[in-house]
């Protein structure tokens, strides 16, 4: 959705994921928002989404655990890209034959990293 500040695109993408979330399609959601250091910072992006796509298909709890181990094994934790790759990618393509399943991003131009 795109439109100017203030033009209430959050609202609907709130409403959109609370609907989703009923239905039984909402996957994750994650909401950015300037000045709240959890929820501008991109890196917690898809640890999250991980681990609300965990209690969302409890079918997938277990490929997300073992991809959580397998990602941070060594104690270090990769870029932004591997985690999409390790802990979002990945754990998507073992539900493609389930519910749909949507995914809600919002204010993605407040993140705190350009």
């Amino acid at each position: 959705i795109y439109g100017p500040a203030g033009a209430g695109k959050s609202a609907i993408a709130r409403a959109i994921s609370e609907a989703l979330a009923e239905s039984g399609h909402l996957g994750a959601s994650f909401f950015f928002q300037r000045g709240d250091p959890e929820c501008s910072n991109p890196y917690l992006v898809f640890p999250t989404i991980a681990y609300q796509l965990g209690y969302s298909r409890p079918s997938l709890m277990t490929r997300i655990v073992d991809a959580v181990k397998r990602y941070t094994q060594d104690g270090q934790t990769q870029g932004i890209a591997g985690q999409a790759q390790h802990l979002f990618i990945n754990i998507l393509r073992a539900c493609v034959d389930e519910v749909p399943l949507v995914l809600v991003l919002d204010g993605i131009d407040e993140c705190s990293n350009s």
